[in-house]
Order: structure tokens, then C-alpha cells, then sequence
């Protein structure tokens, strides 16, 4: 059995200790700003590799997702949503930091690779959206799928995390054991003779709703990472039944394993209202990268080109949507580029911490004063992206974008051009020069 060992139980021994300093003086200054009743509890649900089409909310016909259009329709739907990667564990970087994950070396996934052979997941100089809220006071706990990093180091409770339930790696089969590794309750390994999760999507959501309920008094943070609809395809006989019988055999699996998700969203709503919180508690729904479309894969990305490891819209724009009653009004959209950067800045808020500026900067920009008023445009910025030699800036309409094949630069209108599908490059230089320079100012502040 693996186990961690208490000695590990405090993080970054003494480099943490300057860390610790500066979130107990954050603590006092925000709190001291907030009375404990002011703040909200935060539930963020993130599903991985969904296809962007792959809800009814979104276009899809033969998926559906009943809970999350009701989510969308109770609370705002950002429609130009975006997240920092097109694959798994950079892009949970950056979100789990609030900082773009290329300013601390974190280009792809973990593990050896080529490009980062000595890069294994995230540095202990990082702050943790988790270590930040428990330095206002939340109870902190992650469901499911960490991906950023296996070393006892970089366990998520020693990374702001009070409690932990799932995987330290990147993906796990829906039944039983998996070779890559055990799933884990906080520092040990789970005996799954004795705890037998049966199908896995609904066991986390079983131990979110069992997270919910030991701390409803409290003010908490849960991180709700699920691993579907990752790779490996597996459903259970019952939510099978509930798909599209024309559907090809890997179609209703994927269509399957949505529908399970979107379920359970629905059992975490519904216990929300049981305890009386539902109405002081935000709840977030996004998706980690685009869904995969390679080789035959079952998710859509509709109407966007290309699908998770691509630089296009299809790899790394996502459905986001935020629901709490009483600030955000329901049935919104919201057309603005955001970024699941704008995650921690806005969380802060509503923790009491408006003006929280974190150990190192943030990269992204808190969303409530817009979304909270139901109206109104964020501040123009720029958006940026590099993975390996692709990168891409979004400023505005405008995206630029380089594939890194060695294939010249493409320019798209994005509010004309979703799809991607009309380089307007040539005749564009003025454009093209200014946003090649915003990134490569960009550049210049990131790890090599």
C-alpha cells in the first residue's frame, strides 16, 4: 500500500515558511474586510476532454444534459470562455494557481517528455487557490482527478488541500483497480477489496456529497475534478439504456458517460437545497480542454476547428458556467473573452478578499463586479497561449495564432470567423506586428 507519511503533512518545510507569513497577514487584512457571513461557499466542477458540443446546451442532439442547461439557465454562461492549455495538466495548473502555467515551467503533462524530461508536476514555490481560501478560512477538499505531480511533496495536502479523495495521475479505468496507480483517500492508498467504488464518476460525486455534508456549517471550497469523459470509454449497463439507440457503439459510451456527469451535477443541486446552502453557495461548471477528435474519437467540438492538443478554438475554448442566487441573475450571456485564470481572483471575492493579490501576481481578473451587475464589458486584454512551438494571443475579435509545424502564422476574426476557417493574415500587417509584439512582450516574462 502506498502511503504518505505525516513528515510530509507541511508543506515546502523552509521555503513554506515565508509562504505561511505573508497568507496569515493576507488572512487578517481580508477578513478583517468581510464579516464570515459575507462569504460564500465554492463548489467548482471541472470534467475533462468534454467536447464543446457535447451538451444540449451547446447544439447537441443526442446528449442530453438537462442539469447543466438548467445550471446555465439559473446562472450565466460565459460564451467565450477559454482555459490556459489544450491538454489536461497544464491547464489545471494554471487554473489551480491563477497564473499562467509557462510562467513556472509547466508547458504540457506530467510526466518525462522530450521537451521537459526533468518536469514531473507543480513547483512548491506556487501558491494554490486551495492554500489561498484556507488563509480566509475554508475547509478544502478535492474529489477525483489531481494531475499535478505523484511526489509526497506535491500531494494535495501538502498543497492547500484538507481532504482528498481520487488520483494523483492523469487518468483511471471507471471499474475496479488501474495499473497506473490507486486511488487515494488523503495519505492512503484506498483497498478497494474493502472500499469497492464501483463506477467511478459516481463514487466521487458520493464523496463530494459526503464533503458537502460534513461541512455545511462551515465555509468550504470542493473541488469536484472528475475524470470523465477521459479515456478509458466505459458506462455503466443503466446509463447505456438512457442513450441514443442510433448511436455507434464508442458514440453511446461517450453520450453515456456525459449523461452520468450531467446526473450528478443534478444530485449535487439537489443536496445543496436539502441543507438549506444552495443560495449562499457558487456553483461552476467547466471543461479542463476541448474535447479529442483525433482518430476517430466520439467528442464534437462544433463549431470550432481542431480538439484538445491544438492551439485552435476547438482545443482550448470551453463551456463555463456560474451559478449563485441572489448576485448572479439567471439566464445570462456573457460574450466577454474570459479565462479559467479569472477563477482564483473571482473565488477571492467572494471570500472576502477583494483585493487579494496572492504571493506572486495573478494573471487573471475577478469577473463579479460584471457578472453581478448582469450587464457591462470587462476591460479589454489580451489572451495568450504557448504549448511546445505553438502559441496564439487573442486580442479582442482577433486571434493569431502559429501551429508550430513550421507553417506561417494564420489571423481569424473570431466574431465572424468561429470556425476558424478564413485566414485574413495577408492585407491585416498593422494587426499581425501589434499582436506579434503583445505576445512576444508576453514571452519574454515566461520560463524558457
Amino acid at each position: 500500500m502506498n502511503n504518505f507519511t505525516g513528515s510530509h503533512l507541511m508543506k515546502k518545510t523552509v521555503p513554506a515558511c515565508g509562504l505561511i507569513a505573508v497568507l496569515m497577514f493576507l488572512s487578517v487584512c481580508s477578513i478583517a474586510s468581510a464579516s464570515p457571513d459575507s462569504r460564500r461557499n465554492i463548489i467548482l466542477v471541472l470534467v475533462d476532454d468534454l467536447g464543446y458540443a457535447d451538451l444540449s446546451l451547446t447544439g447537441s442532439s443526442t446528449i442530453k444534459t438537462p442539469h447543466i442547461d438548467k445550471l446555465a439557465k439559473d446562472g450565466v454562461q460565459f460564451t467565450n470562455a477559454y482555459v490556459t492549455a489544450s491538454v489536461c495538466s497544464p491547464s489545471r495548473a494554471g487554473l489551480i494557481t491563477g497564473r499562467y502555467q509557462q510562467r513556472f515551467g509547466y508547458e504540457d503533462n506530467t510526466g518525462p517528455a522530450t521537451h521537459q524530461p526533468d518536469y514531473v508536476g507543480l513547483p512548491e514555490s506556487e501558491m494554490t487557490l486551495a492554500e489561498a481560501l484556507k488563509s480566509q478560512g475554508y475547509s478544502t477538499g478535492i474529489i477525483g482527478k489531481w494531475h499535478l505531480g505523484q511526489t509526497r511533496e506535491q500531494h494535495p495536502q501538502n498543497s492547500g488541500f484538507d481532504e482528498f479523495f481520487g488520483m494523483l495521475h492523469g487518468g483511471h479505468t471507471y471499474f475496479g483497480p488501474d495499473s497506473k496507480g490507486p486511488l487515494v483517500r488523503d495519505m492512503r492508498s484506498v483497498d478497494l477489496e474493502k472500499d469497492d467504488p464501483g463506477y467511478l464518476t459516481d463514487k466521487l460525486t458520493s464523496e463530494g456529497l459526503a464533503f458537502i455534508e460534513r461541512h455545511k456549517d462551515d465555509r468550504f471550497f470542493l473541488y469536484m475534478s472528475y475524470t470523465a469523459v477521459h479515456t478509458p470509454y466505459q458506462a455503466t449497463e443503466s446509463d447505456l439504456q438512457n442513450v441514443d439507440p442510433a448511436l455507434g457503439k464508442r458514440q453511446k459510451i461517450y453520450a453515456a458517460m456525459t449523461q452520468s456527469i450531467d446526473d450528478d451535477l443534478g444530485k449535487i443541486r439537489a443536496r445543496l437545497d436539502e441543507l438549506g446552502i444552495a443560495d449562499n453557495t457558487l456553483l461552476v461548471f467547466l471543461n479542463d480542454n476541448g474535447g479529442l477528435v483525433r482518430n476517430k474519437h466520439p467528442a464534437k467540438n462544433t463549431p470550432f476547428r481542431g480538439g484538445k492538443q491544438e492551439i485552435f478554438e476547438g482545443g482550448i475554448r470551453v463551456p463555463l458556467i456560474m451559478y449563485l442566487p441572489g448576485l448572479i441573475e439567471g439566464g445570462k450571456l456573457h460574450s466577454d473573452p474570459v479565462i479559467s485564470l479569472d477563477l482564483f481572483p473571482t473565488f477571492m471575492a467572494l471570500a472576502g478578499a477583494v483585493d487579494f493579490k496572492g504571493v506572486k501576481p495573478l494573471d487573471g481578473m475577478n469577473l463579479i463586479p460584471v457578472i453581478a451587475a448582469g450587464s457591462g464589458q470587462l476591460p479589454r486584454r489580451q489572451l495568450y497561449w504557448r504549448r511546445q512551438k505553438a502559441w496564439a494571443i487573442r486580442d479582442g475579435d482577433f486571434k493569431l495564432l502559429n501551429t508550430g509545424s513550421g507553417s506561417e502564422s494564420e489571423l481569424y476574426n473570431l466574431r465572424d470567423d468561429p470556425a476558424e476557417s478564413n485566414n485574413i493574415f495577408d492585407g491585416n500587417a498593422e494587426i499581425v506586428t501589434r499582436m506579434k509584439a503583445a505576445h512576444d512582450a508576453w514571452n519574454a516574462t515566461l520560463m524558457d
